[in-house]
């Protein structure tokens, strides 16, 4: 007999972090460092010859601490002609975007007022429901103990709620307008100010007089409301948002647009339909939408159980999809974009760094329709810098990563104490395009061709490791684990564990992209 711990919904993920340092050979640097104006010379020279690299590309040496590297990857050309490099900047959504994407997703609905201190009853019902089935999964399991208090307390919490309710709202439609809004929660995230609660040490985030000029003057202008959608059977409250906005930080303009559940989420329901459907559907909404972009990748949002059996052994059961999750890029002329994540080491300094806004469009679908959307940091094309940009030779490139990536090993033991013995695998390389800084231009980037070396991380255990028990990894029949291991349940993207700029060969950062 099994034993239901927890249910969980996942999708793809995959933690950014930096790879970083450089390390010089007595003879030519193994990598350039950025803004050293190596790139600005490349890119105002005019590539000869077609560039030309293997179909593959094999070696292996010694990384730190023992540490195996090997190279068994195909090398992936994007089959252009030319590599132009761009200037690019973030735009403003207009009041037509805004609209076009409204009708599609609103597919006849009324958008209204979004009003956040009130909800009716059926609001509340949905999470009591829903907790009540968390608390249900928590059982007595002493590890889930402190979540199971929690959800008593919030359950305590809605039952009041609910008792205080009105069994309708009086609903107001909303102005679909593109101008300043004081409901919009970037405005009290980045111009609000926190005050005391009535109780002590508890704060909130309260929108002041003086928050709302200096929102108002800044240009920061929000299309907000609700609506309802029928998914899974169940009227679903939907929330959408469209925002220009300056963060009041420092950081410039950031423009976001999202519509998604109101509550807890997506309704768990196994996804009927396939992942070519999924990807047709939000290709067609795109279309309607009026936004020029190219299909990145489309992934499973899985429903999972996390079961233990009767020997004490834990495992997921993948219960289907609840959706797809359907990545989009800007499509600019004459590139290719390609889904790569990065690769999860982390430095301290990352939490500090400013990040590239690239714009990213993702459509969420399951056997409902359009179920979740957003488009984020949309972007404009200010110039074409070279039609035809001349890239380092491929034999340069493979050099630099792999000095780049044995800079990274040395601290890979550090990451899992119990591993005695860490390797790495590059199976593929592949040439894209990415955004990146601009020296001294905070409002500008280049839009350049990028190589990649995606791979994995294997970490080996011990024959006495305790394998596949509570807060312990699961090994496969060599005792190893890989470091990125979801690919078969979530389909991820694959994983660059080093990323160079095509024309220099300097190291840029996917993490801050």
């Amino acid at each position: 007999m099994k034993k239901r711990l927890n249910t969980i919904c996942v999708c793809a993920l995959c933690a950014a972090f930096l790879l970083a340092g450089c390390q010089a050979t007595p003879e030519k640097r193994a990598v350039v460092q950025k803004n050293n104006g190596s790139f600005e010379k490349t890119a105002g020279e005019t590539a000869g010859l077609p560039y030309e690299a293997p179909a593959r590309y094999e070696n292996e040496l010694a990384g730190a601490a023992g540490v195996s590297i090997r190279f068994a990857a195909d090398v992936e050309m994007p089959g252009l002609s030319a590599y132009p490099v761009y200037s690019v900047r973030p735009a403003l959504f207009t009041q037509e975007q805004v609209d076009r994407v409204l009708d599609v997703l609103l597919e006849g609905e009324t958008l209204y007022e979004d009003n956040t201190q009130q909800r009716s009853r059926d609001e509340i019902q949905h999470d009591i429901d829903y907790y009540t089935k968390e608390l249900e999964a928590c059982g007595d399991n002493p590890e889930f103990a402190a979540a199971a208090e929690t959800y008593k307390q919030w359950l305590k919490d809605f039952m009041i709620e609910y008792e205080n309710a009105p069994e309708q709202l009086d609903l107001k439609e909303a102005e679909r307008t593109l101008k300043f809004n004081e409901n919009d929660p970037n405005i009290v995230m980045f111009y609000g100010e926190q005050q005391p609660m009535e109780n002590e040490g508890e704060y909130q985030t309260v929108l002041t007089e003086d928050g709302k000029k200096r929102a108002e003057a800044a240009g920061n202008a929000c299309v907000t409301g609700v609506f309802w959608k029928e998914i899974g059977g169940m009227p679903t409250k939907m929330r959408f948002v469209a925002s220009n906005h300056m963060t009041g930080m420092g950081n410039g303009l950031e423009s976001n647009l999202y519509c998604e559940p109101y509550a807890s989420g997506i309704p768990q329901v196994p996804a009927s339909l396939t992942q070519e459907d999924a990807e047709k559907i939000a290709q067609d909404a795109l279309e309607q939408m009026g936004i020029d972009a190219v299909l990145i990748s489309a992934q499973r949002d899985v429903i999972l159980d996390w079961e233990e059996t009767e020997d004490g052994a834990f495992g997921f059961t993948d219960r289907g999809a609840a959706c797809y999750t359907v990545t989009f890029k800007h499509n600019v002329p004459g590139t290719l974009q390609r889904g790569v994540s990065p690769a999860n080491q982390y430095a301290e300094e990352y939490d500090f760094a400013a990040r590239i806004p690239n714009e990213t469009i993702t459509v969420r679908v399951n056997g409902d329709g359009i179920v979740g959307f957003s488009w984020n940091n949309p972007m404009e094309v200010v110039a074409v810098e070279n039609e035809n940009t001349p890239l380092l030779p491929f034999e340069e490139v493979s050099q630099r990563m792999e000095e780049q990536i044995k800079n990274t090993t040395a601290s890979l033991s550090m990451g899992d104490p119990e591993s005695d013995g860490q390797r790495i695998l590059v199976n593929r390389i592949t040439l894209s395009y990415l955004m990146t800084r601009k020296p001294d231009n905070p409002d500008e980037y280049y839009f350049v061709p990028v190589w990649d070396a995606c791979g994995n991380i294997f970490y080996h255990y011990p024959d006495d490791y305790p394998d596949n028990t509570s807060n312990h990894y699961v090994v496969d029949e060599n005792r190893e684990r890989a470091e990125y291991n979801m690919d078969e349940i979530w389909g991820q993207q694959p994983v660059s564990l080093v990323t160079l700029n095509a024309a220099d060969g300097s190291v840029i950062n996917r993490a801050y992209s």
